[in-house]
């Protein structure tokens, strides 16, 4: 689909030259950085979530708890992909 909106000089020409540096179109850029910005947005979410329901039940979130969330971010971080951008 397309659409169009509106960028600052700066920041337009800052995208188009780290585009141009990883061989990929503007809109690839775009495209990479709203599915990267959503799936954040995603994981702050869950991790509200999952703070809430800790908070809720009376769990502690001592260093055991931290380690553990540490360790199913990594899962869902290796599960996605990295991206090298």
């Amino acid at each position: 689909m397309k659409t169009s909106f509106c960028l600052p000089n700066r920041l337009f020409a800052d995208a188009a030259r780290r585009a141009a540096d990883l061989g990929i179109t503007r809109s690839e850029l775009y495209r990479r950085a709203i599915e990267k910005y959503l799936a954040a947005e995603r994981d702050r979410r869950l991790a509200e979530q999952v703070n809430h329901f800790l908070e809720a039940h009376g769990a502690r979130a001592d260093a055991e708890a931290r380690a553990m969330w540490g360790y199913v971010q990594r899962v869902w971080d290796q599960a996605l992909g990295a991206d090298d951008w």
